[in-house]
């Protein structure tokens, strides 16, 4: 840029602005020196005449806003600090995103603020821009509780793609996580009933609980939203400092978007207090409120209500007629008493019989069904119980006639139908042939009377392949999850046919999808 230019955007910048533009021009004075495009009179001048002068320059005052939770927001650092009562939690936190391969943070302008009350909550919008995008950082905090809300929006000025961004990155020797007297707990990366880890990691997935056993406080850090991505903690290092990061997408997520458009991300909530179980009650309260039902819940809810008996447990999956029809008895005897109201068939009733989910088209029963699941069924309910299936659907036997009949649903390598080494195909969930035999199966389920289906990790093991076959530069782990649950949640309400999840990668999806 010529010499005057320079000085006139100079003579028109203040405070922070002028910090911005030094910054920016040392960076091109950088690149241009290493041309050998640049006169040595030219950085004398930079060094000698303007760097002394925004030294000199007064900081602005930084942003703050909260009572219960306290944040200040630094504009010439785009750093800030989380409070809680006075107590600083975390300090030098900032936001992360990589826009075409290039970490952007370090490049970032500020651009301005401004503060919106929605009610019980405050808002702080903090505008930011890059040669690339704009981007806005918002911290939303309840008045009077210990809860704050982050996320990023991002406008493309030119086509991007979008990965592992954060909109909370801090380096934990500032924090609370520096404590020696801290207890860390959070789920596995599937949240199942009882698959808890303990103690640090280099990768951490919400819900995560750290309680800090002096002060006898909880921090919860946890998903709010899960529309495009799974929220997980990450320890790494950044400009030479060892960082944590709570990233809303996952490893090999990305996201595309064209220029002119805005695209908000997944929100984080962390909630802070002295009784973990209110912290939890009001975390179901906030995903409940963020997430909007895709649509109303009509199926029968008696696995809310009642207990159930699992094969699985007894069995694995030597199950025969003979097998279930003895349990049927004894639940309806026995059992319902105690609160057992349904018998679940799992694993082992479909062709092929497997240790693991695979079948030839999830119509066909096992050998050891030579009649069916019909009678099964139909004696359930005379005894006044009901019957949940197992399935696996998305995943087949690569010696299904399926996969030369129907080669267009599943998943395909370069010209090829895709199998594992386990010898498994799996079915590409964005295929409206997919979506088409999935909907042929429930009617198939629905005519045999079974009252439920129940899906587990096999159910959804399709999502690794997919997300690794799909050349799309606009597809993400939730994406393919939450497009396949949309489906099911539709198919379960047409038929009336309860879904049982024993499995979900994370908990906010759950509250988009009433009948399952």
């Amino acid at each position: 840029m010529h010499m005057r230019t320079w000085c006139a955007r100079i003579s028109s910048c203040r405070g922070h602005e002028l910090r911005m533009l030094l910054k920016d021009m040392l960076s091109r004075t950088t690149s241009l020196r290493r041309a050998a495009y640049i006169s040595t009179w030219t950085i004398l001048l930079i060094v000698e005449l303007i760097l002394p002068y925004a030294l000199a320059l007064p900081q602005e005052e930084p942003i703050r806003l909260g009572d219960v939770i306290g944040i200040t927001y630094e504009p010439w650092t785009l750093r800030f600090t989380i409070s809680y009562q006075g107590m600083v939690l975390i300090r030098g936190a900032h936001l992360l995103l990589n826009i075409n391969g290039e970490e952007v943070f370090p490049a970032l302008n500020f651009t301005g603020y401004e503060v919106v009350e929605h009610d019980e909550r405050l808002l702080l919008k903090v505008y930011m821009k890059h040669r690339s995008c704009l981007v806005v950082h918002n911290i939303m905090i309840e008045k009077g509780r210990g809860v704050v809300i982050l996320w990023l929006s991002i406008k493309a000025l030119e086509d991007v793609v979008l990965r592992t961004p954060s909109p909370l990155s801090f380096p934990p020797d500032e924090s609370a996580f520096a404590s020696h007297n801290i207890e860390i707990c959070s789920k596995d990366f599937w949240t199942l009933p009882s698959h808890f880890i303990y103690g640090p990691r280099e990768e951490l997935f919400t819900p995560i609980v750290v309680r800090d056993r002096e002060l006898g406080l909880y921090m919860i850090i946890a998903s709010l939203t899960s529309e495009l991505g799974k929220a997980m903690l990450r320890a790494h290092v950044y400009e030479k400092r060892s960082y944590a990061s709570v990233y809303t997408l996952l490893w090999n997520d990305r996201i595309s978007i064209p220029k002119g458009q805005t695209i908000e991300l997944d929100k984080l909530v962390i909630l802070i207090g002295e009784d973990v179980v209110e912290l939890f009650e009001h975390y179901a309260s906030l995903v409940l409120e963020f997430n909007e039902p895709r649509r109303p819940r009509v199926v029968d809810e008696f696995p809310l209500r009642s207990r159930g008996w699992i094969t699985w447990a007894y069995y694995f999956t030597n199950i025969n007629p003979e097998v279930l029809n003895k349990e049927i008895e004894f639940i309806a005897e026995e059992l319902r008493k105690y609160g057992y109201e349904y018998l679940i068939i799992d694993d082992g009733w479909q062709r092929r019989d497997t240790h693991y989910p695979a079948a030839y088209d999830w119509i066909t029963p096992s050998e050891r069904f030579p009649e069916g699941l019909r009678e099964i069924i139909s004696r359930a309910h005379s005894l006044g119980l009901k019957v949940v299936l197992w399935v696996a659907f998305t995943c087949f036997d690569g010696n299904s006639e399926l996969l030369r009949t129907k080669r267009g649903m599943f998943l395909m390598k370069e010209d090829r139908v895709f199998v594992d080494d386990r010898g498994r195909a799996y079915l590409n969930v964005t295929n409206e042939e997919a979506l088409s035999y999935i909907e042929r199966l429930f009617a198939t389920y629905k005519k045999w009377g079974i009252d439920g289906l129940t899906f587990d990790i096999g159910t959804f093991i399709f999502l690794y392949p997919s997300l690794e076959l799909m050349k799309s530069n606009n597809v993400t782990f939730m994406m393919l999850f939450n497009r396949f649950m949309d489906h099911i949640d539709q198919l379960a309400a047409k038929y009336n046919m309860t879904i049982l999840l024993k499995a979900s990668p994370e908990v906010p999806c759950l509250a988009r999808y009433r009948n399952c």
